[in-house]
């Protein structure tokens, strides 16, 4: 079984697929372990990020070590036989997920015994494992210090235009630190980030400030009937999704 490497970059889009698919242990290694990192990984949407794109990175250079691939590797320098592609894949995403997400520990040792049981025992399957530990241990290594578990103690501010929590949760800022990890290809975070929102002493904040007033008036002259439309349904949406207000709405 030969595994498309496009596949394999593309990984942190797998979570697009239909809701009835269902992905079992036999279909292709990389659908199967994405499949379950999706809905296996917490955390924030950024660290749920890091690990799958962590976990795709591995599985490339170990699919692409088992092929003979002379193609670029993410992870340089690293020693591997080869081998069997669905041991090499399987192995390099359980190593990553246990060790980004090891509250999960026993699901991943589960996963991992069924894929390898798909494989049969032999120098193949063996060389496979070890390769794809091998890439897993270097993409730990390679992000060990990134900067994804710094502790920012992030203090709102109270001037106007500065963030502050917001009801009805009033949650503290989402990952902080996140501006400073190290990026997977980019030089740096900051390569090509937005220039800063308009001053609020702006003709450019004001013009916004009073657009927004306008249409959003309840007696607006100039709102149009999409955009009523749009703003209702949202907020049917946002009732719907709200457990409190549902319960509520049952009383």
């Amino acid at each position: 079984m030969r595994i498309s490497h496009a596949l394999i970059s593309a990984g942190l889009l797998l979570g697009a697929y239909p809701a009835a698919a269902a992905i079992g242990v036999t279909d292709d290694p990389v659908l199967f372990w994405n499949d379950l990192a999706i809905k296996s990984v917490g955390g924030s949407a950024p660290a749920q990020a890091r690990a799958i794109a962590m976990m795709n990175t591995a599985m490339y250079d170990a699919v692409n070590r088992t092929s003979n691939g002379a193609g670029n590797y993410y992870n340089l320098g690293v020693s591997a036989p080869g081998g069997n592609v669905r041991a090499a894949a399987a192995q390099a995403a359980h190593d990553v997920l246990i060790a980004v997400n090891p509250s999960q520990a026993a699901a991943y040792d589960s996963a991992l015994a069924s894929s390898l049981a798909q494989v049969g025992a032999g120098v193949a399957k063996s060389n496979g494992v070890a390769t794809g530990a091998a890439y897993a241990s270097a993409m730990l290594a390679a992000r060990s210090n990134d900067g994804s578990k710094t502790v920012v103690a992030y203090v709102p501010g109270v001037l106007p235009g500065q963030w502050r929590p917001t009801p009805p949760g009033y949650a503290p800022a989402a990952v902080p630190q996140w501006g400073g990890v190290t990026p997977f290809l980019m030089d740096s975070g900051s390569q090509f980030r937005p220039a800063p929102p308009p001053s609020l002493d702006s003709a450019e904040y004001l013009a916004a400030y009073n657009e927004v007033k306008e249409i959003g008036s309840a007696t607006s002259a100039t709102r149009t009937a999409d955009q009523t439309n749009s703003a209702v349904l949202g907020r049917l949406e946002r009732h719907d999704l709200d457990p409190n207000r549902r319960r509520r709405d049952r009383r």
